[in-house]
């Protein structure tokens, strides 16, 4: 049986299974996702979760590990970084980054999140830590949404 269609060739789903290994084991780390639509709403902050495949250690988050880049070519480092208000061991996957990330009145927006730092985390299947870094990012696919809110702001997906 095959299933994807590659150059023309099919391609068995053993062969996709060994080519997306590390993706579907986690052994590699990735950011998943990200949502602005907290816009003002942290003591004039905005707030964006931000979730990752593996469990992140929490000694290890800083804000200065992220940078944000806006639609206006601003480049902004979180104010604040954060896994509250998640308060169990297994719920590590997502950080709140707070800081100034857009404006929807002026249709400024966040268009890019980027880790720049080095966080330490395992999969979520594993107990053995360690530090990754490298130039993760996530850029918005979307176009400009008609009005951004807590219910319908801008987010990133990858799904895996």
């Amino acid at each position: 049986m095959t299933t994807e269609l590659e150059s023309k060739t099919l391609v068995s789903p053993k062969k996709i299974r060994q080519k997306y290994a590390d993706v579907i084991n986690r052994k590699k780390p990735r950011l998943l996702s990200a949502f602005w639509g907290l816009d003002n709403g942290i003591n004039g902050l905005d707030g964006m979760p931000i979730t990752f495949s593996w469990l992140i250690n929490p000694a290890s988050i800083a804000p200065n590990d992220f940078r944000v880049i806006r639609s206006d070519g601003i480049f902004t480092t979180p104010t604040g970084a954060t896994l509250l208000p998640a308060n169990e061991s297994n719920e590590t996957q997502t950080i709140l980054l707070i800081g100034d990330f857009g404006d929807a009145a002026t249709d400024v927006r966040p268009v890019r999140v980027q880790l720049v730092g080095e966080l330490v985390g395992h999969p979520p299947n594993s107990t053995h830590s360690k530090p990754f870094s490298t130039s993760f990012h996530h850029q918005y696919y979307r176009s400009k949404p008609a009005h951004t809110s807590w219910t319908h702001g801008e987010s990133i997906l990858h799904f895996w």
